[in-house]
């Protein structure tokens, strides 16, 4: 068990909400709780509290901003209650440092006051919450005096996610269960993305390939004469509660919460959205593959030969004198991998609305996308082509896409001003929509969450790549790696030395006996599609081919965490008339 004790100076603002936004988060992501559902200190995973150093409010409950604060989050709420309502200050002891593991302090005089009554720290056990976000020394600011509840809970959700991330791989450490990790914070292949699509399938009367998601069929068993789904990249859980109140249209029409596939990335999640196929049967797993057949690693949307970066390249160096920058003129020129579509050819797969056409005489299914006929490039146009079909005659079903958040999380990170624009205008935009829509189920999902990294370049690690007997593919957080002969027993120690507890890495073997990408039955070639290793990231690191990509992504997805991994179930019905 882990066990963690939040310290501030009363114990009734910034302690508290650390407290509670770190339960949630650990019981968001499959683990138990002492003192929560039943948990107990004696079988629970962890045991989370908070205490103060002074005694001016001992016994005295969350102040009231600070519970509101909680509360506007969904947290301390009666269906998250966590026992908020009943939670009263009390001081630090001695005893608590025997007891804890971590000590973590929102300010300094936390630290000082901390130390003062527990005495020395010899297993550093204390330490400032902003410092697992890199931002070392900086504090947590007490908004009982700043009044500003809302910086107080980004600066605390920060710091919690950051500790999450190094937690969950404590954790791991300390359990040899591949498949335990993997059922805590991987896909849940009978509550994901396949199958939504197969009770979108089975509605249409067409065969179904995998278990359907229950609450779907409810909705979808009303016989709307319209049933749109609509993927917007990106838009995981963790970003909704970053940036949406839980009263505006999105969070409040949320009637579930699921999983993508794995890997969290749009080639392996959308294709299986458009097959109903889990990865391992449609073996569309990443940005980057390798295909054996022609012996490249391919750009899978593309068609185009990985990007790489030129021999010898160098940055220039920028305004500041120590800010290097890595151009465009540092890649070797892409080219076409084929003269024919590589993926298509290699691995084909029959797309879930040819299977409704086919199967339904009485129903159409259409496709609104910038990448499918007729071609609508942007989110206005998308919804003006869904209005334009729904408003139609006849039985319909709508696959629908588009490219953001994800883009500009990807250029800018999960917390800017941009993401935050377009993320809130997505929600104007939609709500509009959807109120203008008649006879028509709307599901609105994400195809994978997306979190902040921390980029490093395959190039600067020359141990690894003399390992290695091609660059790696899929995605800069999940990595297949094909590694020379003489090279094969060594390459985890190998591995860890240069990524330390970054990644989880799996041997091929490991990953399809723990059905990695899926329970169904393994497309013929899978296997060689792998690689000898893949490594799943468990912290915010992302591993790139080129320092170009490295420099240009702060915002990435694709690793074994919960904010890549959960996404929502956004269910918007027609109004009564």
């Amino acid at each position: 068990m882990i066990k963690i004790l939040f310290i501030c100076h009363g114990s009734i603002c910034r302690s508290p909400i650390a407290e509670f936004v770190m339960k949630d988060m650990v019981i968001r992501a499959g683990y138990t709780v002492a003192g929560i559902n039943g948990a107990t200190r004696e079988d629970a995973d962890f045991d989370i509290y908070s205490a103060a150093t002074s005694r001016e409010e001992l016994g005295n409950p969350i102040y009231s901003p600070a519970k509101k604060t909680l509360a506007k989050h969904g947290i301390g709420t009666p269906d998250n209650e966590l026992g908020v309502s009943q939670k009263r200050s009390r001081q630090i002891t001695k005893d608590d440092y025997d007891y804890y593991d971590l000590l973590i302090c929102a300010d300094k005089n936390n630290v000082r006051n901390t130390l003062r009554i527990i005495g020395d720290d010899p297993e550093g056990k204390v330490k400032l919450l902003l410092d697992y976000a890199g931002r070392v020394g900086e504090e947590i600011a007490d908004p009982w005096y700043t009044g500003d509840y809302d910086a107080t809970w980004d600066d605390v959700v920060e710091g919690c996610e950051a500790m999450m991330r190094e937690l969950i791989g404590i954790k791991r450490n300390g359990n040899d269960s591949v498949k335990e990790l993997l059922k805590t914070v991987g896909p849940d292949y009978n509550n994901c993305l396949v199958n939504l699509t197969n009770s979108v399938l089975k509605k249409f009367g067409a065969e179904t390939t995998a278990n359907t998601l229950a609450v779907a069929d409810e909705y979808l068993a009303k016989n709307y004469k319209n049933v749109v789904v609509l993927v917007l990249d990106a838009l995981g859980v963790s970003i909704l509660e970053k940036h949406l109140n839980k009263e505006g249209f999105f969070r409040s029409h949320i009637r579930h919460t699921y999983t993508s596939v794995y890997p969290p990335t749009t080639v392996a999640a959308t294709t299986s959205i458009l097959s109903g196929l889990y990865p391992n049967e449609h073996s569309w797993l990443g940005w980057d593959m390798y295909f054996p057949q022609i012996d490249k690693n391919v750009i899978v949307f593309q068609n185009r030969e990985q990007m790489a970066e030129r021999e010898g390249a160098e940055p220039t160096i920028g305004e500041n004198v120590e800010c290097q920058v890595w151009g465009k003129d540092t890649l070797l020129e892409t080219k076409a991998a084929a003269e024919f579509d590589v993926a298509s050819e290699f691995i084909p797969y029959t797309n879930i609305l040819d299977k409704i056409n086919a199967a339904h005489d009485d129903a159409n299914a259409y496709a609104a996308m910038p990448y499918m006929e007729p071609y609508p490039d942007t989110l206005e146009n998308i919804l003006a082509y869904i209005k334009k079909l729904c408003d139609e005659p006849g039985e319909k079903f709508i696959y629908s896409y588009w490219n953001e958040p994800d883009s500009t999380m990807h250029e800018t990170g999960t917390m800017s001003d941009e993401t935050h624009e377009v993320v809130t205008s997505i929600e104007k935009t939609l709500e509009q929509f959807s109120s203008e829509l008649s006879e028509t189920l709307l599901f609105i999902t994400a195809d994978h969450g997306h979190m902040d990294c921390n980029n490093i370049c395959i190039l600067d690690y020359p141990e690894v790549m003399n390992c290695l007997v091609r660059m790696p593919s899929f995605e800069p957080r999940t990595l297949n790696l094909f590694v020379k002969d003489e090279y094969m027993e060594d390459f985890p120690e190998i591995f860890k030395k240069n990524f330390g507890d970054d990644f989880l890495l799996l041997t091929r073997e490991q990953v399809l006996e723990e059905k990695l990408f899926g329970p169904g039955v393994n497309r013929e070639g899978l296997g060689d599609m792998i690689g000898d290793f893949v490594a799943l990231a468990t912290s915010a690191a992302a591993i790139f081919n080129t320092h170009y990509e490295m420099q240009k992504m702060p915002g990435g997805h694709a690793g074994l965490t919960v904010e890549e991994m959960q996404i929502p179930l956004i269910v918007v019905e027609p109004k009564a008339l």
